[in-house]
């Protein structure tokens, strides 16, 4: 009985657990941990993890639980820290990458997560070796990049539709990516 007490105790914790944390290279708002949880990278230069945060609209606040990371930074290590800092378990539903920071969750093309979403990204292509990408959303703007990295990013996109998943051009400022799609994706 005292084991199930405590047990009561610890998830009503978690669930009411309100967690902020704010530095150059990450943003954490964490609320509950009913809702799902949305990790975004940003780019280099201005992408950084608190302009990112000024592109999120309030509802995704309202919503999710959100950690904004610096383009280097990778889940796994996240992950780690997380739970050594607030003692329990980050569990993410949703990845995006913006720009530089397409690299981080193109590593994470494997199933586990409801949505990955690449932006106007940077990407290494090992999105190639994956088969299945129902959950793959890319977007980009050619003129964004050079015609040499446009072409691999159709080819990339071709490879996601192949694939059950969604590839998009669209004609906007590499800025307004992240804008554009919390306005039309969640």
């Amino acid at each position: 009985m005292k084991f199930l007490v405590i047990l009561l105790l610890c998830t009503f914790w978690l669930k009411s657990q309100n967690v902020r944390f704010d530095s150059k290279d990450v943003v954490i708002n964490y609320q509950d941990s009913s809702k799902k949880t949305l990790v975004v990278w940003g780019g280099i230069s201005y992408a950084n993890p608190k302009w990112v945060e000024k592109q999120i609209p309030q509802r995704i606040f309202n919503n999710y639980n959100v950690v904004i990371l610096s383009y280097h930074k990778d889940l796994k290590s996240v992950k780690k820290w997380f739970f050594q800092k607030y003692n329990f378990k980050l569990t993410p539903n949703i990845l995006m990458g913006f720009s530089r920071g397409g690299l981080q969750p193109e590593k994470e093309l494997n199933g586990k997560y409801e949505m990955v979403c690449l932006l106007d990204p940077v990407l290494n292509g090992s999105l190639l070796n994956v088969k299945r990408h129902k959950n793959t959303i890319i977007i980009f703007n050619t003129w964004t990049w050079s015609h040499k990295y446009s072409k691999k990013l159709m080819s990339y996109g071709k490879h996601v539709s192949r694939n059950f998943g969604t590839w998009k051009i669209e004609e906007i400022d590499h800025k307004n990516f992240p804008t554009y799609f919390f306005k039309n994706f969640l």
